[in-house]
């Protein structure tokens, strides 16, 4: 018998354990659950003003270069030469600061997607 509530001194204790790795768990949870919308609505509010400026910057920067590949066509460059001068603007505007940044960013965004992509597939694999 008095293995009996050794045992049950034991199960009780453990279950006082996972209730409370439960509720941590649920804490954390709701914690970034509450970062997540927050984000997810002061984000866009923040980062609109300058997504908005960007896409007028490159339906100008789009502009411009139809008209030079226009005239470029008009003079009669060959197409190694449009593409040798679009390189070499391309080049130019990635090496900027802001653009290296936003290419960098946009690489670990991508990279993050593909690490949660490869977690999911391998639950999804061991679950079958």
């Amino acid at each position: 018998m008095h293995d009996g509530r050794v045992h049950n001194v034991r199960a009780t204790r453990f279950g006082r354990a996972d209730s409370a790795r439960r509720v941590r768990t649920a804490l954390v949870a709701s914690a970034i659950g509450v970062v997540a919308a927050t984000a997810l609505t002061v984000g866009p509010v923040l980062v609109a003003p300058v997504l908005i400026g960007q896409f007028v910057r490159l339906l100008n920067l789009s502009a411009r270069g139809f008209v030079w590949v226009v005239q470029a066509a008009e003079n009669s460059w060959d197409i190694w030469a449009i593409l040798a001068a679009a390189g070499r603007a391309l080049g130019t505007a990635i090496s900027a600061p802001s653009v290296a940044l936003v290419l960098v960013g946009l690489e670990l965004v991508g990279l993050g997607a593909l690490y949660v992509l490869r977690r999911l597939l391998r639950l999804e694999k061991e679950s079958n």
